[in-house]
């Protein structure tokens, strides 16, 4: 695993299963 990867938040919301960055970004921000 590169550094890219590990900082991005796609990825890591893909190896964790969690929904992706923007949908969690668009609850937060309602």
């Amino acid at each position: 695993m590169g550094d890219k990867e590990s900082r991005n938040p796609e990825i890591l919301a893909r190896m964790f299963g969690l929904p992706r960055p923007k949908s969690d970004s668009d609850a937060k921000d309602s």
